[in-house]
């Protein structure tokens, strides 16, 4: 009977979501994709900064605090307090705390971070190479014939140059 309603009590009371704007036009998807993409740039480029920085200080006088390890650590800080604020952001547009809505974000950043950085790891310690760019798994290096059973049988049955 009140069908629009109860949809609207379930949506905002319950689930925490805002309906949508009815008189939101065709230009309301273009408008998100701009700035979702926009978003993206912007808070992407975040964690650059330090790099940025550390490239800028290497040849002053502050070098001895540029190393590459604490660069690193500042990315990592600037990304976590950027992840922190994009959570407190999205505070008017759902019924969580600022600080829930936060830590929120910043917990799963941290979970999608370690998970990237674990299949990388994963990755790379399959396809390991010397000092010389050759693979540690020989079935993996297909420019390595020495590695292959068939060369030595190619080897064999060559012909030698004698008469």
């Amino acid at each position: 009977q009140n069908y629009d309603t109860f949809v609207y009590i379930m949506m905002v009371e319950e689930l925490g979501l805002m309906p949508p704007d009815p008189d939101e036009t065709w230009l309301g998807p273009a408008k998100n994709g701009c700035v979702t993409f926009l978003s993206f740039v912007l808070f992407g480029s975040v964690p650059l900064l330090a790099y940025v920085v550390h490239i800028i200080a290497t040849p002053s006088h502050f070098n001895q605090l540029a190393t590459p390890d604490a660069t690193f650590g500042i990315g990592i800080a600037l990304t976590a307090v950027t992840m922190f604020a994009l959570g407190v952001a999205t505070t008017p547009f759902s019924t969580r705390k600022w600080y829930f809505s936060g830590l929120f974000t910043l917990l799963n950043g941290a979970l999608a971070a370690l998970a990237s950085y674990g299949i990388a790891a994963a990755i790379a310690a399959i396809f390991r190479t010397d000092e010389h760019g050759r693979y540690l798994i020989d079935s993996l290096n297909p420019l390595d014939v020495a590695a292959t059973p068939s060369s030595s049988a190619v080897a064999a049955a060559a012909p030698s140059g004698g008469a």
